[in-house]
């Protein structure tokens, strides 16, 4: 319409689509900020899956850097986003989507544990058309 700027729009890649669809099945919504922030690290370890042998070194400071925040508050915002689920949607969603129980001690999953489970998950779905 006239001189309105020209709108970009991002389509997103299989890896993008694989990534949030796992997510919201997992229970995480995308309203939270963790999503954006767990989304962001799975992306990531989808390139280089070395990302999740260095996660405090490497992991969260490139998803601190990819939404602008410090890695602190890109850990925080991921163990937050996890427990949500956790807490309003149970495990089963978590527990089905991942293939096994959160820690018996705690009763939730560590970050390293839910983005290595995760990560297994997407791999499989992406490489073989598995669905967990």
């Amino acid at each position: 319409w006239g001189d309105q700027p020209e709108r970009k729009v991002k389509t997103m890649n299989e890896s993008e689509l694989l990534v949030r669809a796992f997510l919201r099945r997992c229970g995480i919504r995308p309203h939270l900020k963790g999503y954006r922030a767990l989304s962001c690290a799975l992306e990531l370890a989808l390139d280089d899956r070395t990302y999740l042998d260095g996660i405090t070194k490497r992991l969260y400071p490139d998803v601190a850097l990819c939404l602008q925040i410090t890695p602190q508050t890109a850990e925080r915002l991921m163990r937050y986003a996890i427990e949500q689920a956790l807490d309003v949607y149970g495990t089963e969603d978590m527990q089905s989507a991942l293939g096994y129980a959160p820690s018996l001690r705690s009763g939730k999953y560590s970050n390293r544990e839910f983005l290595t489970e995760a990560l297994d998950a997407i791999i499989a779905q992406r490489d073989y058309g598995e669905v967990f």
